[in-house]
């Protein structure tokens, strides 16, 4: 059985901006302010599980190394996450509303994990500005609070990481 999510586009006014940290040092790199109300237990509850997503791309990335394709990374983070334990599901399908109409389109997160964190995976030789708006995006219209992009094509995986954090509730 496949599970969606009914996105539904509203006008805002509201200011929040995309926040992304940089992974200069990992201690900074999993600790992040969201925008938004939450509670401290809820930043630390989020920062454990993308701390978690992580060390199972590290372990992804040490086993298969860059230059693969994009879906064999899916399926290999498939794998770990639900080792850690994580209800994770892979290509969950997003249905768009606008303007109470649904556009008909195929959207498909990479990998949502515990409702919470969006992971979009790329094997790029580098990051371009649209993939950070796509998931930004993503977060925004699916009102999660986290995501984690995730490049395998480079030689050490803490430079193909990039966080962006989102948060409306």
């Amino acid at each position: 059985m496949e599970s969606e999510i009914k996105l539904a586009h509203t006008d805002s006014t509201d200011s929040t901006k995309n926040r992304e940290i940089e992974p200069v040092n990992l201690c900074d790199f999993f600790y992040i302010t969201f925008c938004g109300k939450m509670t401290d237990l809820e930043q630390q509850h989020i920062n454990q599980i993308s701390f978690n997503i992580i060390a199972c791309a590290m372990k992804v990335h040490n086993v298969l190394g860059p230059g693969l394709l994009e879906s064999v990374y899916e399926k290999a983070m498939m794998i770990e996450l639900r080792k850690a334990g994580f209800q994770a599901q892979n290509q969950q399908k997003v249905d768009i509303i606008y303007d109470g109409q649904p556009l008909g389109l195929d959207l498909r997160l990479d990998i949502i994990v515990n409702d919470l964190v969006i992971v979009e995976l790329k094997s790029v030789d580098e990051f371009k500005a649209v993939h950070q708006k796509q998931l930004f995006t993503y977060l925004k219209l699916c009102d999660k609070p986290l995501g984690l992009l995730i490049n395998f094509n480079v030689n050490d995986i803490r430079n193909g990481i990039k966080r962006v954090a989102y948060k409306m509730r």
